[in-house]
């Protein structure tokens, strides 16, 4: 019998490891450049290399530019590791089995594993995010499209899980809202295979127009038995230092039917009792059990569209100061830099050069050529470029330049350019309060503002999540609604299924 148990429990083992073996974990932290490619981004890739999968599975992973690529530190209070002249001083990476996070080396991956038989995939998207995508090792962003591309070499039986730790997460996730063709069924069905896969969902640790915000991923976090992105998502919205919104894909789901459901227009004949409405466009595709559903989503949106409100004026502000930056050290460089700006600006027309050839050219060996190419310009000259400007932005020079040149009668004058910062300017009740900081001071306060503006919209849209989910539970029992709720339970079955 001790022998039967044992051959019972090698059996039970076997079985395991067949299971692990057919679980994919993928970590892309694209870097970007030598500059950008902080410490933190490389805090993430240990956390879920260690803990979400415990060495089960297969574990592979993108790393900025490979073994030993550049990484700076971040310090305890937030500020780059620089040398004694203020130089940001890149150390080397110590992650080891890491290839460059390119986008040709993506698709070479994926390419391989289309015929795996893997049964899912969990891919994490790290580093810096925009709208267009999440930043590349090779200068490049990778954008919802070309990230669905490479998801797409997979057999569809593979259930793939993605987590967006980026900035603008739910725009390189499932890209921009949009209205659902409710009144065409073939439109319908493009429109969900394209945008919401049934074997597709996500975790963004920010929405479509926010940033996010770096935070230490605990082994008791990530290491929970059968731990599901809705689990992650529950965690993370409980953590009172979370910042952002964090938004699964079932959210935006809801979100777009919210807006294609609101966005209809009202009735437009008076209807009597006993009387069919023909050019209701509320009938369609309606029907009349759910009109006051409809009605209950549509309203009490007021406090949701103020904090949006306050969030995005926020985010444009600062928007408008960073630009307000980069315009004012662009000066700076040509008055008193003027040889090596020069230089800049021929190394960035070659490199455009070279990345247009990329992108027309089919063959694989030319294509290698023309990255090695760009590699080759963009390591001699713009790293030492990027190296130097966080030098210049902490220098006294660089602060008494600002002061000099962004005054009130400069913003006045481009006003349209900065449209929101000229109106607070223009208010005399800021007067006190911008005789006492600076413009550049005041940005380090505007991001204080932003957060906590963010804040309080995630929870506003936790809120407001919440009540759609139970709005839909009732509304998709419509019968014309049959395909927005089985694809919305293919979604909700994916982001409850175990990622480890």
């Amino acid at each position: 019998m001790k022998y039967i148990s044992y051959f019972i429990c090698a059996l039970v083992g076997l079985s395991a490891f067949a299971n692990e073996s057919k679980k994919q974990l993928v970590i892309v932290n694209g870097g970007y450049d030598e500059t950008s490619n902080h410490s933190g981004h490389e805090d993430d890739i240990r956390s879920f290399r260690d803990h979400l999968f415990s060495n089960k599975g297969k574990i592979k992973i993108f790393n900025a530019g490979g073994p030993g690529t550049p990484v700076v530190q971040i310090m305890s209070d937030g500020r780059f590791e620089r040398n004694s002249q203020g130089f940001v001083t890149p150390r080397k990476s110590t992650l080891e089995n890491t290839e460059k996070a390119t986008h040709h080396n993506l698709k070479n991956f994926f390419k391989a594993n289309s015929s795996d038989g893997m049964d899912s995939m969990t891919v994490v998207w790290g580093d810096h995010g925009a709208e267009d995508g999440v930043a590349l090792w090779d200068g490049t962003t990778i954008g919802v499209k070309a990230i669905r591309e490479l998801y797409k070499e997979l057999p569809k039986s593979t259930t793939i899980r993605a987590i967006h730790l980026h900035c603008f997460g739910g725009m390189a996730m499932v890209g921009s809202g949009g209205n659902i063709p409710l009144d065409d069924s073939a439109k319908l069905l493009s429109f969900l295979d394209d945008k919401y896969p049934s074997n597709i969902c996500g975790l963004s640790l920010s929405d479509s127009g926010e940033v996010a915000y770096t935070r230490k991923w605990t082994r008791n976090e990530l290491n929970k038995k059968s731990l599901s992105l809705e689990m992650m998502k529950q965690t993370i919205a409980k953590d009172p230092k979370s910042v952002p919104t964090v938004m699964l894909t079932s959210d935006y789901f809801l979100r777009d039917v919210k807006n294609t459901i609101c966005n209809e227009p009202n009735e437009t004949k008076a209807q009597t009792e006993g009387e069919v409405c023909t050019t209701c466009a509320v009938q369609k595709p309606f029907s009349k059990a759910t009109l006051d559903l409809k009605h209950f989503l549509c309203r009490n949106t007021e406090r949701d569209d103020e904090i949006l409100g306050e969030f995005m004026t926020a985010n444009t502000l600062w928007d408008e100061l960073k630009s307000m930056e980069g315009h004012v050290f662009k000066e700076f460089m040509k008055k008193n830099h003027s040889d090596f700006y020069k230089q800049l600006l021929e190394s960035i027309e070659k490199m455009d050069a070279i990345q247009e050839q990329m992108a027309i050219e089919s063959d694989t060996l030319k294509v290698n050529e023309l990255q090695a190419q760009f590699e080759k310009v963009r390591s001699t000259f713009p790293r030492r470029y990027y190296t130097f400007k966080e030098a210049v932005l902490g220098s006294r020079e660089y602060g008494i330049f600002f002061r000099n040149q962004v005054t009130r009668k400069w913003v006045k004058e481009n006003a349209k350019k900065y449209p929101r910062f000229a109106s607070l300017l223009a208010n005399p009740k800021n007067d006190e309060y911008f005789s006492e900081v600076s413009v550049r001071e005041f940005k380090n306060i505007n991001s204080e503002l932003r957060i906590r503006k963010s804040k309080a919209r995630a929870q506003v849209v936790i809120q407001l999540n919440q009540n759609r989910k139970n709005i839909a539970a009732v509304l998709f029992e419509d019968p014309k609604l049959a395909p927005l709720k089985e694809r919305y339970e293919n979604i909700l079955k994916c982001e409850n299924g175990p990622l480890n």
